[in-house]
């Protein structure tokens, strides 16, 4: 099965292995311990609700900007386009945010707030192409998101271990020891950003030269038939139930996820857990992320509405994967 995915997939697999990596290393585990490190001894008791309001704030305005830019990124056939522009303004704030010193504190946490933002356009841009990359066929699409999600998560664990984030007591980076008692150096910090970043342009170019644009839609494009257009299909959402209770799930799955992921790094290291614990846990996570995806893939693409029926299908295949991971999550 895997041998039927065109190049134009593979690449679309692949970029979620650059890209999942690259957020796992740093949105997702570094930024938030220097969020933690550098924050000012006046404000370390409200770091927690801190760092919780500015992923909250950066997911907030990456919702509010999708709507908008998609629908002339639908107008106008800009996908690739738009997700090259999103990737580097991804990766530049928050290389920036890795370069920035410490005593811009309030630097630090707009750019903490900007970095959510684009990559939560990111990932909607991204993940709304498998419409365009798969076949009509929910099969199809079940089958190359489940193998996206096994390859995403096996992209974070190699490049998480390439940093050697799970022994980084021992390591040294550009002659001085990664971590300073229990606080990253700037060197290791640096350095594994870069690296971070490397790996996601090596496997996020490939998507970027195969995937093939759809054409533009004939006529006069405007920011206000841009505008109607965002209006039209929020319209057509409250009218399709089907979309209604997607939309729904999904809102609330990635609220919750999104919660949880933004608050137990910066939470677990204010009540006493350690960098070095944090950061070996960070790498477990991706190897039982990996082993899960593996799970889940297995279990999205078998047909159980074939043999079971409506309620085969209710509890099986893909929906039954959607509903377990919501379960498991929370």
């Amino acid at each position: 099965a895997i041998k039927s995915l065109s190049n134009e997939q593979w690449s679309w697999v692949v970029f979620d292995a650059g890209c999942w990596g690259y957020i796992s290393v740093t949105i997702g585990t570094l930024v938030p311990l220097i969020f933690k490190q550098d924050t000012p001894s006046s404000e370390k008791a409200y770091v927690t609700e801190l760092w919780a309001n500015a992923v909250a704030f950066g997911t907030l305005l990456s919702g509010l900007i999708c709507p908008l830019i998609g629908a002339g990124i639908d107008l106008m056939a800009l996908r690739r386009f738009a997700m090259a522009v999103t990737s580097i303004l991804t990766i530049f704030f928050i290389t920036l945010f890795a370069f920035v010193d410490q005593s811009q504190w309030l630097l630090l946490l707009f750019l903490a707030v900007l970095g959510n933002m684009f990559v939560g356009i990111l990932q909607s841009i991204y993940n709304s192409i498998i419409t365009h990359v798969s076949d009509s066929s929910e099969t199809d699409m079940v089958f190359i998101s489940s193998f996206q999600c096994v390859l995403g998560n096996a992209g974070a664990m190699v490049i998480m271990k390439i940093l050697a984030l799970d022994s980084i007591r021992d390591r040294k980076f550009s002659g001085e020891a990664a971590m300073e008692g229990n606080s990253l150096s700037s060197g290791f910090i640096h350095i594994s950003f870069c690296v971070a970043a490397i790996w996601f342009v090596v496997l996020g170019l490939p998507f970027l030269l195969l995937y093939q644009e759809t054409p533009p839609q004939l006529g006069n494009i405007s920011f206000n038939s841009v505008l109607r257009s965002s209006w039209a299909s929020f319209r057509l959402s409250l009218v399709n139930v089907e979309l209604m209770k997607y939309m729904i799930a999904t809102i609330l799955f990635s609220d919750a996820a999104a919660t949880l992921d933004s608050v137990y790094q910066v939470y677990a290291s204010e009540i006493g857990v350690s960098t070095e614990t944090l950061l070996a846990a960070a790498v477990a996570n991706r190897w039982i992320a990996l082993v899960s995806a593996v799970g889940w893939y297995f279990a999205a693409v078998q047909p159980w509405s074939s043999s079971g029926g409506a309620a085969g299908g209710a509890v099986g295949g893909a929906g039954g994967c959607f509903l377990g991971s919501i379960v498991l999550t929370l």
